[in-house]
């Protein structure tokens, strides 16, 4: 989950890393621009402050400005104009002093400057930024970045200040799309993006998020140039939570991209459709691994020798990638979208994504099974080939084995899956596979059912003098398995006991582990066992001859808070059940005196059950919660914060026991 301050085009983020936007600057929304400019700082200020008396800083002016020509080539330029301006509101502006700008080795950049206009004799005063500090940018979650940025400290920031960049840079590779993102963490008066060409270039475009119908789109042509503008006004600030999916999901943005120029005798063809994406694919890495090295030969005989099961052989040649290439990302230019040919891999034993995707293959066909290559977008990105093919529909690489003809996606990066089992951020999205030969297959990845992603707790609880003790184990598997198997490996095991109460959502912090035990970590293909000994302080309640327990000592979900007037979707890590059993020993002395009644919420796309019993000398607890979809929505979004009510009123259940 990452965050962003000014954002700047980022080729396969698929996100524009200057994130930019034009305005009239305005006050209160009825200054025109050239007015704005020579208002009193003061006027400016305090009808800035009525407007928004709960906001320390606004954006008072966006803009990306586009300008299209063609070259001598007959190839499409850019020519690209950013501008942001900030007020400060706040009575102390000493935490919005620090900027930076994002850029990438295909801004070609003419001019930049960062300022500060400070309040001074009833106009505004230039302070330059006295210096800029450059360096490179990695995020281990995309195979494409080659982000470098600008830091920076705007002086002066104080009431009243504007903080100010400028940027103007050229892009001189039609086929890099651009991102502009309409709204922000913080209130923009007025955000646009304008695009000038000539007719005979033509553009592919798509505006994504929610609250569209604040951006209105116009477009006028004057002889043979054309213009096309997105304006929007005051559009809803709409800021990230834990519980929602990346801002693309929901912020208003705008991808553009080259489709095709036309000339005097043919016609330019950049990525207008999907066949076109598939082509600027292909000549990136289907070049890649045309002859198999001894080296990969024999290093893949070694690893399925003595096996004559196929899926055996590709599972050990899995394996062996998964814990002996090691992940690093590399992301330096053409790099960050070539897959390196497997035998340097091999000799390497480290790379990124498209470098294991890369010795997958090549060790698979080795063995004359047929594997590919497959680009493929992780749900950080909303897109989707089919609806807008574009270069920021991808972030990541895959292999696949075709197993009796049907594509089987294996993923080095993981550590912790099995072979069968799909990474959960790559869960639903459609893949683009290079069969080779000009030939691709456009494949939806399934989406793991919840019975694949099961945790199952057991708990024996006894009351020893007021304290809550007893035993507990864990048994896990799918995705559930592989995100505790992460966080536990490495670990001491004082770290291990640290970490425990967390992932099985205790429901108090003074919970005591000990005695931690697990199965192997590296064992992918068993589910996870864990078994350890709990201690609970202060958690039970006396009053004279009674005792009320609340047998929830495990409560998943219970830190969700979903509010009555949420819009933004809620992200499910994967579908998943939970289930969960706790048996307390009734003491010899005492009797049940009330158990709660059975409560649960059924809805197919998530809900719970739970139910007491009594049986002999044991009270048991039985709780089941499930969840079917990936994604949140819309008039889903109220059913689910009234399954959580619920739940918590459920968790919220004590039982009775009476002394004899």
């Amino acid at each position: 989950m990452k965050r962003f301050i000014i954002q700047t085009m980022t080729y396969m983020k698929s996100i524009n890393r200057i994130g930019l936007a034009f305005c009239l600057i305005s006050i209160c929304g009825i200054f025109p621009k050239a007015y704005s400019k020579t208002i009193k700082p003061d006027l400016e200020f305090h009808s800035l402050k009525l407007k928004y008396p709960n906001n320390p800083i606004i954006s008072l002016q966006n803009s990306r400005s586009m300008t299209i020509t063609i070259g001598k080539n007959g190839a499409p330029l850019l020519h690209v104009k950013d501008e942001q301006v900030d007020m400060v509101l706040a009575e102390n502006g000493a935490d919005f002093s620090e900027g930076k700008s994002y850029f990438n080795i295909y801004t070609d950049i003419k001019k930049f400057e960062a300022y500060s206009l400070i309040p001074e004799n009833r106009k505004y005063r230039k302070i330059d930024v006295s210096k800029l500090t450059k360096s490179t940018e990695f995020d281990d979650q995309l195979y494409y970045d080659d982000t470098f940025s600008y830091a920076y400290n705007f002086p002066a920031t104080g009431k009243g200040v504007k903080r100010c960049t400028y940027s103007e840079y050229e892009i001189s590779d039609p086929f890099i799309p651009t991102t502009y993102f309409f709204s922000r963490s913080i209130p923009v008066e007025n955000s646009e993006i304008s695009i000038t060409m000539p007719v005979e270039v033509k553009l592919n475009y798509h505006l994504f998020g929610i609250d569209n119908a604040s951006v209105i789109a116009s477009e006028v042509r004057r002889g043979k140039m054309i213009t096309y503008r997105w304006i929007s006004h005051q559009p809803k600030v709409l800021g990230r939570d834990f519980l929602a999916p990346g801002i693309r999901y929901f912020r208003p943005h705008l991808i553009v991209q080259v489709a095709s120029c036309s000339g005097p005798k043919d016609t330019l063809h950049y990525i207008g459709n999907i066949n076109d994406l598939y082509r600027w694919m292909d000549q990136k890495e289907g070049g890649v691994n045309k002859v198999i090295s001894p080296e990969i030969t024999q290093m893949t005989d070694s690893l399925v020798k003595g096996t004559n099961d196929t899926t055996e052989k590709i599972r050990a040649i899995y394996k062996w990638v998964q814990n002996n290439i090691k992940y690093i990302a590399i992301e330096d230019g053409e790099n960050g979208v070539v897959p390196r040919e497997a035998n340097l891999v091999l000799k390497r034993r480290y790379g990124d994504c498209k470098d294991k995707s890369s010795i997958l293959t090549a060790m698979i066909r080795s063995i004359g099974q047929k594997a590919s290559l497959a680009s493929v977008g992780t749900r950080e990105l909303p897109y989707k080939y089919s609806e807008f093919p574009s270069i920021c529909c991808a972030n990541h690489m895959v292999a696949v084995w075709w197993k009796d003809n049907n594509p089987l996606i294996l993923d080095g990066t993981s550590t912790h899956n099995r072979m069968e089992d799909i990474p959960a951020f790559i869960q639903g999205k459609e893949c683009i596979i290079n069969l080779g030969d000009g030939k691709y297959h456009l494949f939806e990845i399934p989406i793991s059912d919840a019975s694949s992603n099961i945790q199952q707790d057991s708990f024996v609880l006894s009351i020893d003098h007021n304290l809550l003790t007893g035993f507990g184990t864990t048994t896990v598997n799918g995705e559930f398995k592989s995100t505790i198997s992460r966080q536990l490996d490495g670990r001491t095991i004082d770290k291990q006991m640290d970490y425990w109460p967390e992932a099985i959502s205790s429901a108090s912090d003074k919970m005591i582990v000990k005695r931690l035990e697990f199965s192997d970590l590296n064992e992918v293909n068993k589910p996870l066992k864990v078994s350890y000994e709990i201690g609970l302080p202060d958690y039970i309640v006396c009053q004279e001859n009674r005792i009320y327990v609340n047998m929830n000592i495990e409560r998943e979900m219970n830190q969700l808070e979903v509010k009555e007037d949420r819009i933004l979707p809620i992200e499910v890590e994967f579908k998943k059940e939970h289930q969960s059993l706790c048996r307390l020993k009734i003491p010899e002395n005492m009797r049940v005196d009330y158990l709660p009644p059975t409560q649960g919420f059924s809805n197919a796309n998530f809900g719970y059950q739970q139910y007491y019993s009594q049986s002999g000398n044991e009270i048991r607890l039985e709780t089941k919660i499930y969840i079917n979809t990936l994604l949140i929505t819309g008039k889903d979004i109220p059913i689910f914060r009234q399954m959580l009510v619920s739940l918590m009123r459920a968790y919220r259940q004590t039982i009775a026991l009476t002394k004899k």
